[in-house]
């Protein structure tokens, strides 16, 4: 059981409108999480990144909430 004061991490992203990384396309989002351990966060990533790695306007990030 996780208590209130642990980290959750989210791996977010998509493909974007261009290179920029400002605006993700309509319906291209990804929002994968909460994870409770940055490993596991970090492995998601890993696999979003490279399945999606010939497209340069694809982007994924670990982001963390308290």
């Amino acid at each position: 059981m996780s208590s209130m004061n642990e980290l959750k991490y989210w791996v977010v992203g998509g493909e974007y409108e261009s290179t920029d990384f400002q605006s993700v396309i309509k319906g291209r989002e990804v929002a994968s999480g909460p994870f409770f351990s940055r490993d596991e966060a970090l492995r998601v990533w890993r696999q979003l990144s490279e399945v999606n790695r010939p497209c340069a306007l694809t982007k994924y990030s670990i982001a963390t909430q308290a």
